[in-house]
C-alpha cells in the first residue's frame, strides 16, 4: 500500500542532502525499525544544522536555507525537501527535523503500517 519509487527516491533525497550538506567526509546514520504500528526512518548527518528559525520553512517549495559561511544558497532549487514532505504526507506519514546547532540534521519519517487484507 505504498510507493516503492518515490519512498526510496524520499530517502535518497535525504542521503543526498545529508552528502551535500555534511563536512567533507560526511558521517551518515541511516536507521529503519518499527515502533508500534508505525515504520520509523531515521537520516542523520554530521553538517552545520539548520538555524531553528529557519526550520518551519525547509519544506517549503523553493526555500533554501542560505550558507552561513559563504552567504550563499547551495546548488539547487529548494525543491527535494518539499518533495519529501509531499511524499511522506501522501503516505499518511508525518517528517520531522531535529538540528541543534552545529550538530547536523536528524530527520525522522513516521509511516503508518499497513495490515494486510
Amino acid at each position: 500500500y505504498a510507493s516503492e519509487f518515490h519512498l526510496i527516491c524520499a530517502v535518497r533525497n535525504l542521503v543526498d542532502n545529508a552528502i551535500k550538506y555534511g563536512k567533507p567526509t560526511p558521517s551518515i546514520f541511516i536507521e529503519c525499525f518499527t515502533e508500534k504500528k508505525a515504520l520509523i526512518i531515521v537520516v542523520k548527518d554530521d553538517g552545520p544544522g539548520i538555524p531553528k528559525e529557519k526550520q518551519k520553512f525547509i519544506f517549503d517549495k523553493y526555500y533554501q536555507v542560505i550558507d552561513k559561511d559563504s552567504g550563499k544558497k547551495r546548488k539547487g532549487y529548494g525543491l527535494g525537501l518539499n518533495y519529501v514532505y509531499n511524499v511522506i504526507k501522501a503516505h499518511k506519514g508525518k517528517i520531522t527535523v531535529d538540528s541543534p546547532p552545529g550538530k547536523g540534521c536528524t530527520f525522522t519519517i513516521y509511516l503508518r503500517r499497513w495490515k494486510k487484507k
